[in-house]
Protein backbone atom coordinates (compact mmCIF):
# COMPACT_ATOMS: atom_id res chain seq x y z
CA UNK A 1 0.00 0.00 0.00
CA UNK A 2 1.44 3.38 -1.00
CA UNK A 3 2.00 6.21 1.48
CA UNK A 4 -0.73 8.32 -0.12
CA UNK A 5 -3.20 5.47 0.06
CA UNK A 6 -2.36 4.97 3.71
CA UNK A 7 -2.99 8.68 4.28
CA UNK A 8 -6.43 8.47 2.72
CA UNK A 9 -7.29 5.32 4.69
CA UNK A 10 -6.36 6.88 8.03
CA UNK A 11 -8.22 10.07 7.12
CA UNK A 12 -11.36 8.10 6.28
CA UNK A 13 -11.29 6.10 9.50
CA UNK A 14 -10.79 9.22 11.64
CA UNK A 15 -13.63 10.95 9.88
CA UNK A 16 -15.87 7.96 10.50
CA UNK A 17 -15.32 8.44 14.23
CA UNK A 18 -16.14 12.14 13.86
CA UNK A 19 -19.27 11.20 11.96
CA UNK A 20 -20.43 9.08 14.87
CA UNK A 21 -20.57 12.20 17.01
CA UNK A 22 -22.52 14.02 14.29
CA UNK A 23 -24.97 11.19 13.73
CA UNK A 24 -28.70 11.69 14.18
CA UNK A 25 -30.04 8.49 15.75
CA UNK A 26 -33.60 8.00 16.81
CA UNK A 27 -32.28 7.17 20.28
CA UNK A 28 -29.00 8.96 20.79
CA UNK A 29 -28.11 7.01 23.91
CA UNK A 30 -27.78 3.74 21.96
CA UNK A 31 -24.48 2.78 20.36
CA UNK A 32 -24.94 2.06 16.65
CA UNK A 33 -23.91 -1.27 15.17
CA UNK A 34 -20.78 -1.30 13.01
CA UNK A 35 -21.74 -1.00 9.36
CA UNK A 36 -20.53 -4.08 7.42
CA UNK A 37 -17.85 -3.03 4.99
CA UNK A 38 -17.69 0.44 6.53
CA UNK A 39 -16.64 2.95 3.91
CA UNK A 40 -13.32 4.73 3.86
CA UNK A 41 -12.98 7.84 1.77
CA UNK A 42 -11.25 11.19 1.66
CA UNK A 43 -11.20 14.71 0.30
CA UNK A 44 -8.25 16.84 -0.80
CA UNK A 45 -7.45 19.84 -3.03
CA UNK A 46 -6.55 19.01 -6.62
CA UNK A 47 -4.85 20.78 -9.49
CA UNK A 48 -5.29 19.91 -13.16
CA UNK A 49 -7.29 16.81 -12.35
CA UNK A 50 -4.78 15.39 -9.86
CA UNK A 51 -4.51 15.40 -6.11
CA UNK A 52 -1.97 17.93 -4.88
CA UNK A 53 -0.14 18.43 -1.56
CA UNK A 54 -2.08 21.40 -0.25
CA UNK A 55 -3.44 20.74 3.26
CA UNK A 56 -6.13 23.42 2.85
CA UNK A 57 -7.39 26.08 0.46
CA UNK A 58 -5.99 29.58 1.03
CA UNK A 59 -7.14 32.52 -1.07
CA UNK A 60 -6.36 36.22 -1.07
CA UNK A 61 -9.13 38.05 -2.91
CA UNK A 62 -10.74 41.42 -3.46
CA UNK A 63 -14.45 42.23 -3.21
CA UNK A 64 -16.18 41.05 -6.37
CA UNK A 65 -13.32 38.73 -7.35
CA UNK A 66 -13.64 35.13 -8.60
CA UNK A 67 -11.38 32.07 -8.49
CA UNK A 68 -11.53 28.57 -9.90
CA UNK A 69 -10.05 25.49 -8.28
CA UNK A 70 -10.63 21.75 -7.97
CA UNK A 71 -11.47 19.23 -5.26
CA UNK A 72 -10.79 15.48 -5.35
CA UNK A 73 -13.08 12.86 -3.77
CA UNK A 74 -11.51 9.44 -3.39
CA UNK A 75 -13.35 6.24 -2.53
CA UNK A 76 -10.96 3.81 -0.84
CA UNK A 77 -13.60 1.15 -0.12
CA UNK A 78 -14.28 -1.93 -2.24
CA UNK A 79 -17.71 -0.81 -3.44
CA UNK A 80 -19.07 2.12 -5.38
CA UNK A 81 -20.56 4.84 -3.18
CA UNK A 82 -22.63 7.95 -3.69
CA UNK A 83 -21.39 11.00 -1.78
CA UNK A 84 -22.84 14.37 -1.08
CA UNK A 85 -20.43 17.28 -1.65
CA UNK A 86 -21.10 20.82 -0.44
CA UNK A 87 -19.50 23.89 1.17
CA UNK A 88 -20.38 25.53 4.48
CA UNK A 89 -19.17 28.06 7.03
CA UNK A 90 -16.63 27.36 9.74
CA UNK A 91 -17.30 28.08 13.40
CA UNK A 92 -15.59 27.70 16.75
CA UNK A 93 -16.68 24.90 19.02
CA UNK A 94 -17.38 25.73 22.70
CA UNK A 95 -13.78 24.81 23.54
CA UNK A 96 -12.46 27.05 20.76
CA UNK A 97 -11.67 24.25 18.32
CA UNK A 98 -12.33 24.28 14.59
CA UNK A 99 -15.81 23.21 13.57
CA UNK A 100 -18.20 23.36 10.65
CA UNK A 101 -21.89 24.14 10.55
CA UNK A 102 -24.35 21.22 10.56
CA UNK A 103 -25.65 20.14 7.19
CA UNK A 104 -29.15 21.38 8.01
CA UNK A 105 -27.97 24.99 8.45
CA UNK A 106 -27.53 27.29 5.50
CA UNK A 107 -24.14 29.06 5.21
CA UNK A 108 -24.07 32.84 5.24
CA UNK A 109 -20.38 33.68 4.87
CA UNK A 110 -17.49 31.89 3.13
CA UNK A 111 -19.55 28.73 2.57
CA UNK A 112 -22.07 30.70 0.52
CA UNK A 113 -19.29 32.04 -1.70
CA UNK A 114 -18.15 28.54 -2.71
CA UNK A 115 -19.81 26.26 -5.22
CA UNK A 116 -18.85 22.66 -6.02
CA UNK A 117 -19.45 20.69 -9.22
CA UNK A 118 -20.26 23.52 -11.58
CA UNK A 119 -23.57 24.50 -13.14
CA UNK A 120 -26.31 21.92 -12.84
CA UNK A 121 -24.52 19.90 -10.17
CA UNK A 122 -27.07 18.18 -7.93
CA UNK A 123 -24.77 17.98 -4.92
CA UNK A 124 -24.28 14.20 -5.17
CA UNK A 125 -21.52 12.30 -6.93
CA UNK A 126 -21.03 8.56 -7.37
CA UNK A 127 -17.49 7.28 -7.09
CA UNK A 128 -16.47 3.75 -8.02
CA UNK A 129 -14.54 1.38 -5.80
CA UNK A 130 -10.97 2.56 -5.26
CA UNK A 131 -11.61 5.42 -7.67
CA UNK A 132 -11.15 9.20 -7.56
CA UNK A 133 -13.39 11.90 -8.97
CA UNK A 134 -12.21 15.50 -9.38
CA UNK A 135 -14.86 18.22 -9.28
CA UNK A 136 -14.57 21.91 -10.08
CA UNK A 137 -14.60 24.36 -7.18
CA UNK A 138 -15.50 28.03 -7.73
CA UNK A 139 -15.19 31.03 -5.44
CA UNK A 140 -17.24 34.16 -6.03
CA UNK A 141 -16.63 37.02 -3.58
CA UNK A 142 -19.51 39.48 -3.07
CA UNK A 143 -18.97 43.15 -3.79
CA UNK A 144 -19.85 44.05 -0.21
CA UNK A 145 -17.53 41.50 1.38
CA UNK A 146 -15.92 42.87 4.53
CA UNK A 147 -12.11 43.07 4.73
CA UNK A 148 -10.40 40.40 6.77
CA UNK A 149 -10.63 36.64 7.18
CA UNK A 150 -13.57 34.45 6.19
CA UNK A 151 -13.34 30.72 6.84
CA UNK A 152 -15.32 27.78 5.56
CA UNK A 153 -14.91 24.21 4.44
CA UNK A 154 -15.68 21.80 1.62
CA UNK A 155 -17.35 18.64 2.89
CA UNK A 156 -17.92 15.21 1.44
CA UNK A 157 -20.42 13.14 3.40
CA UNK A 158 -21.81 9.63 3.25
CA UNK A 159 -25.13 8.71 4.87
CA UNK A 160 -25.56 5.10 6.01
CA UNK A 161 -28.70 3.57 7.47
CA UNK A 162 -28.49 1.04 10.27
CA UNK A 163 -30.38 -0.17 13.32
CA UNK A 164 -29.53 -0.26 17.01
CA UNK A 165 -30.13 -3.08 19.53
CA UNK A 166 -33.75 -2.06 19.95
CA UNK A 167 -34.32 -2.13 16.21
CA UNK A 168 -34.62 1.65 15.87
CA UNK A 169 -33.35 3.24 12.67
CA UNK A 170 -30.07 5.11 12.91
CA UNK A 171 -28.59 7.47 10.32
CA UNK A 172 -24.81 7.66 10.40
CA UNK A 173 -23.39 10.74 8.68
CA UNK A 174 -19.69 10.29 7.96
CA UNK A 175 -18.07 13.59 6.98
CA UNK A 176 -14.63 14.53 5.71
CA UNK A 177 -13.75 18.19 5.21
CA UNK A 178 -11.00 20.39 3.86
CA UNK A 179 -10.63 23.89 5.32
CA UNK A 180 -10.96 27.01 3.20
CA UNK A 181 -9.28 30.25 4.35
CA UNK A 182 -10.28 33.41 2.49
CA UNK A 183 -8.79 36.83 3.17
CA UNK A 184 -10.51 39.84 1.61
CA UNK A 185 -8.24 42.81 0.95
CA UNK A 186 -8.63 45.91 3.08
CA UNK A 187 -7.61 47.19 6.53
CA UNK A 188 -6.72 44.35 8.89
CA UNK A 189 -7.53 44.72 12.59
CA UNK A 190 -6.21 41.86 14.69
CA UNK A 191 -7.66 42.24 18.16
CA UNK A 192 -8.43 39.99 21.12
CA UNK A 193 -10.54 41.13 24.06
CA UNK A 194 -10.34 39.51 27.49
CA UNK A 195 -13.35 40.17 29.68
CA UNK A 196 -14.81 39.78 32.11
CA UNK A 197 -11.98 38.47 34.29
CA UNK A 198 -13.06 36.89 37.57
CA UNK A 199 -10.90 35.32 40.26
CA UNK A 200 -11.67 33.31 43.39
CA UNK A 201 -9.40 31.86 46.06
CA UNK A 202 -9.70 28.50 47.83
CA UNK A 203 -7.50 28.34 50.91
CA UNK A 204 -5.83 25.39 52.59
CA UNK A 205 -6.69 23.86 55.97
CA UNK A 206 -3.02 24.09 56.84
CA UNK A 207 -2.45 27.56 58.39
CA UNK A 208 1.02 27.62 56.88
CA UNK A 209 0.03 26.15 53.51
CA UNK A 210 -0.87 27.68 50.18
CA UNK A 211 -4.20 27.50 48.37
CA UNK A 212 -5.25 27.86 44.76
CA UNK A 213 -6.70 30.64 42.66
CA UNK A 214 -9.27 29.96 39.94
CA UNK A 215 -9.46 32.48 37.10
CA UNK A 216 -12.37 32.62 34.67
CA UNK A 217 -12.50 34.83 31.62
CA UNK A 218 -13.83 35.04 28.08
CA UNK A 219 -11.63 35.63 25.04
CA UNK A 220 -13.35 37.27 22.09
CA UNK A 221 -11.95 37.99 18.65
CA UNK A 222 -13.12 41.56 18.19
CA UNK A 223 -10.98 42.12 15.10
CA UNK A 224 -11.35 40.87 11.53
CA UNK A 225 -8.44 38.40 11.39
CA UNK A 226 -8.29 34.76 12.47
CA UNK A 227 -6.02 34.64 15.49
CA UNK A 228 -5.02 32.20 18.21
CA UNK A 229 -3.14 32.82 21.44
CA UNK A 230 -0.72 31.35 23.95
CA UNK A 231 -2.20 31.94 27.42
CA UNK A 232 -0.45 32.68 30.71
CA UNK A 233 -2.16 33.58 34.01
CA UNK A 234 -0.18 35.24 36.82
CA UNK A 235 -1.15 35.98 40.43
CA UNK A 236 0.88 38.41 42.53
CA UNK A 237 0.33 39.69 46.06
CA UNK A 238 1.28 43.01 47.60
CA UNK A 239 4.70 41.82 48.73
CA UNK A 240 4.79 38.15 47.88
CA UNK A 241 6.09 36.09 44.97
CA UNK A 242 4.36 35.61 41.62
CA UNK A 243 2.47 32.39 40.86
CA UNK A 244 1.67 31.49 37.27
CA UNK A 245 -0.19 28.81 35.35
CA UNK A 246 -1.03 27.87 31.80
CA UNK A 247 -4.42 26.55 30.73
CA UNK A 248 -4.69 23.05 29.33
CA UNK A 249 -4.32 23.27 26.43
CA UNK A 250 -2.24 26.42 26.75
CA UNK A 251 -2.86 27.50 23.17
CA UNK A 252 -6.18 28.76 21.91
CA UNK A 253 -6.99 27.54 18.43
CA UNK A 254 -7.73 30.04 15.74
CA UNK A 255 -10.64 32.20 16.81
CA UNK A 256 -12.71 33.49 13.94
CA UNK A 257 -13.83 37.13 13.92
CA UNK A 258 -16.73 37.55 16.32
CA UNK A 259 -16.16 34.20 18.03
CA UNK A 260 -15.63 33.72 21.76
CA UNK A 261 -14.36 31.01 24.06
CA UNK A 262 -14.67 30.72 27.83
CA UNK A 263 -11.55 29.74 29.76
CA UNK A 264 -11.09 28.52 33.33
CA UNK A 265 -7.56 28.31 34.74
CA UNK A 266 -6.40 27.07 38.16
CA UNK A 267 -3.27 28.70 39.56
CA UNK A 268 -1.90 26.32 42.22
CA UNK A 269 0.23 27.09 45.28
CA UNK A 270 -0.94 30.66 45.77
CA UNK A 271 -0.08 32.49 49.00
CA UNK A 272 -3.04 34.26 50.66
CA UNK A 273 -1.59 37.77 50.76
CA UNK A 274 -4.90 39.57 51.40
CA UNK A 275 -4.99 41.74 48.26
CA UNK A 276 -3.96 40.02 45.03
CA UNK A 277 -3.64 41.02 41.41
CA UNK A 278 -4.39 38.56 38.59
CA UNK A 279 -3.09 39.17 35.07
CA UNK A 280 -4.10 37.28 31.93
CA UNK A 281 -1.65 37.53 29.02
CA UNK A 282 -2.36 36.34 25.49
CA UNK A 283 0.52 36.09 23.05
CA UNK A 284 -0.99 36.04 19.53
CA UNK A 285 -0.48 32.99 17.36
CA UNK A 286 -1.04 33.55 13.67
CA UNK A 287 -0.61 31.35 10.65
CA UNK A 288 2.78 30.89 9.05
CA UNK A 289 3.84 33.81 6.83
CA UNK A 290 0.80 35.79 7.89
CA UNK A 291 1.41 39.52 7.35
CA UNK A 292 -0.15 40.35 10.73
CA UNK A 293 2.58 38.41 12.55
CA UNK A 294 4.57 40.24 15.22
CA UNK A 295 1.61 41.51 17.23
CA UNK A 296 2.00 42.62 20.82
CA UNK A 297 0.60 40.82 23.85
CA UNK A 298 -3.02 41.31 24.89
CA UNK A 299 -3.50 41.60 28.65
CA UNK A 300 -6.25 42.05 31.21
CA UNK A 301 -6.02 42.40 34.98
CA UNK A 302 -8.26 42.26 38.01
CA UNK A 303 -7.77 42.57 41.77
CA UNK A 304 -9.37 40.37 44.39
CA UNK A 305 -9.16 39.42 48.06
CA UNK A 306 -7.31 36.38 49.34
CA UNK A 307 -8.04 36.46 53.08
CA UNK A 308 -5.79 34.07 55.08
CA UNK A 309 -8.64 32.57 57.08
CA UNK A 310 -6.64 29.62 58.41
CA UNK A 311 -3.82 31.77 59.92
CA UNK A 312 -6.39 34.19 61.32
CA UNK A 313 -8.30 31.32 62.92
CA UNK A 314 -5.06 30.04 64.43
CA UNK A 315 -4.33 33.48 65.91
CA UNK A 316 -7.83 33.69 67.40
CA UNK A 317 -7.52 30.20 68.92
CA UNK A 318 -4.13 31.01 70.43
CA UNK A 319 -5.51 34.26 71.86
CA UNK A 320 -8.42 32.42 73.48
CA UNK A 321 -6.08 29.81 74.94
CA UNK A 322 -3.87 32.55 76.41
CA UNK A 323 -6.88 34.25 77.96
CA UNK A 324 -8.13 31.00 79.50
CA UNK A 325 -4.71 30.16 80.95
CA UNK A 326 -4.42 33.60 82.48
CA UNK A 327 -7.86 33.33 84.00
CA UNK A 328 -7.10 29.92 85.50
CA UNK A 329 -3.93 31.25 87.09
CA UNK A 330 -5.85 34.12 88.65
CA UNK A 331 -8.45 31.74 90.05
CA UNK A 332 -5.77 29.82 91.97
CA UNK A 333 -4.60 32.94 93.91
CA UNK A 334 -6.19 33.85 97.38
CA UNK A 335 -9.36 35.67 96.73
CA UNK A 336 -9.74 39.24 98.02
CA UNK A 337 -12.84 39.94 100.19
CA UNK A 338 -15.87 41.13 98.47
CA UNK A 339 -16.98 44.76 98.67
CA UNK A 340 -19.66 44.07 101.36
CA UNK A 341 -17.30 41.99 103.44
CA UNK A 342 -14.63 44.69 103.21
CA UNK A 343 -17.15 47.27 104.50
CA UNK A 344 -18.16 45.13 107.48
CA UNK A 345 -14.53 44.43 108.34
CA UNK A 346 -13.80 48.13 108.10
CA UNK A 347 -16.63 48.96 110.45
CA UNK A 348 -15.49 46.33 112.93
CA UNK A 349 -11.93 47.63 112.85
CA UNK A 350 -13.20 51.20 113.29
CA UNK A 351 -15.25 50.17 116.32
CA UNK A 352 -12.28 48.38 117.85
CA UNK A 353 -10.04 51.35 117.24
CA UNK A 354 -12.69 53.68 118.74
CA UNK A 355 -12.97 51.54 121.85
CA UNK A 356 -9.21 51.38 122.24
CA UNK A 357 -9.02 55.15 121.80
CA UNK A 358 -11.69 55.71 124.51
CA UNK A 359 -9.89 53.41 126.87
CA UNK A 360 -6.61 55.23 126.21
CA UNK A 361 -8.29 58.58 126.78
CA UNK A 362 -9.87 57.35 130.03
CA UNK A 363 -6.58 55.96 131.24
CA UNK A 364 -4.88 59.22 130.41
CA UNK A 365 -7.56 61.19 132.27
CA UNK A 366 -7.22 58.96 135.34
CA UNK A 367 -3.46 59.35 135.30
CA UNK A 368 -3.76 63.10 135.02
CA UNK A 369 -6.28 63.21 137.93
CA UNK A 370 -4.05 61.12 140.12
CA UNK A 371 -1.18 63.37 139.29
CA UNK A 372 -3.22 66.43 140.19
CA UNK A 373 -4.24 64.83 143.47
CA UNK A 374 -0.68 64.16 144.40
CA UNK A 375 0.30 67.65 143.39
CA UNK A 376 -2.52 69.10 145.60
CA UNK A 377 -1.45 67.07 148.60
CA UNK A 378 2.11 68.16 148.20
CA UNK A 379 1.13 71.81 147.96
CA UNK A 380 -1.05 71.61 151.08
CA UNK A 381 1.73 70.01 153.01
CA UNK A 382 4.10 72.70 151.97
CA UNK A 383 1.60 75.38 152.90
CA UNK A 384 1.04 73.87 156.33
CA UNK A 385 4.71 73.68 157.03
CA UNK A 386 5.12 77.28 156.12
CA UNK A 387 2.45 78.30 158.61
CA UNK A 388 4.20 76.82 161.63
CA UNK A 389 4.92 79.48 164.41
CA UNK A 390 8.44 80.10 165.05
CA UNK A 391 9.05 81.30 168.68
CA UNK A 392 10.35 84.73 168.95
CA UNK A 393 13.09 85.48 171.13
CA UNK A 394 12.83 88.52 173.21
Amino acid sequence: MSRRLTHWLVLGVVTTLVGLMGAQPAQAADKPKPVPGRASFGLQPATKGKIDSRPAYRYGVTPGGTLKDQVAIRNISLQALTFRVYATDALNNPDGGFGLMPAAQRPRDAGSWLSVGGAGFSGAVRVGARATVVLPLALTVPQNAQPGDHTGGVIVSLATRSTNKQGAAVILDQRVATRVYIRVSGPLKPQLTIKPVRASYAGSINPFGRGKTVARYTVTNTGNVNIGADQVVKVRGLLGPTSLARPKPANLDLLFPGSSVQVAVTVPRTWPLIRERLTVSLSPLVQVADPVAGLGTFTATTSFWEVPWAPLALIVILGLLGWLIRRMRRSRRPQAPAAGQATMLGERRARRLGALSSMAVAATSSTEAATWVRLGATSRATHASSQKTVPCRT
